[in-house]
């Protein structure tokens, strides 16, 4: 709580300051006026300023994403390339051992028909026979096999 000498100095003080005339007074308050337009023009540029530079920070932000992105989808691009290549070449290799090995059973064969021609005649007729039997069974329908072994 203000005491009471300091009252009675604050109005000592107010009556020795001289009063302004209107005129003064009017001159106060558009200079108010203009420094109040001035002062939100400022803050409107100084916000368009900002509003700018996080634009173009966001832009910068969103430059430097893409180059990363663009960098690790080339990378990915020659992994991919890479596995491709394997791939390809893997394949080739696998025909090629399975080309080679088809050759051998095919030289193996001939080879053990001319050093035991009976034998290799006899083991096809057993094999023919044997698949021709198979087809016959598998072609007859259960029911008329059914009826065979009943009567």
């Amino acid at each position: 709580m203000i005491s009471m000498p300091r009252v009675r100095h604050y109005k000592i003080l107010k009556s020795a300051i001289p009063s302004r005339p209107d005129s003064a007074s009017k001159a106060l308050d558009g200079e108010r006026i203009s420094l109040k337009q001035e002062l939100e023009e400022k803050e409107e540029s100084i916000m368009e300023a900002n509003q700018k530079s996080s634009l173009l920070d966001k832009a910068a932000q969103l430059g430097e994403r893409l180059v990363e992105v663009g960098g690790d989808a080339a990378r990915l691009k020659s992994v991919a390339s890479h596995a491709v290549e394997d791939a390809v070449t893997e394949a080739k290799r696998f025909a090629k051992r399975g080309r080679y090995a088809a050759e051998d059973l095919i030289d193996d064969a001939a080879y053990r028909v001319k050093r035991d021609p009976f034998r290799s005649v006899a083991l096809g007729f057993a094999i023919g026979f044997s698949l021709g039997a198979l087809v016959i069974w598998m072609a007859t329908p259960r029911i008329a096999r059914n009826q065979a072994r009943e009567d």
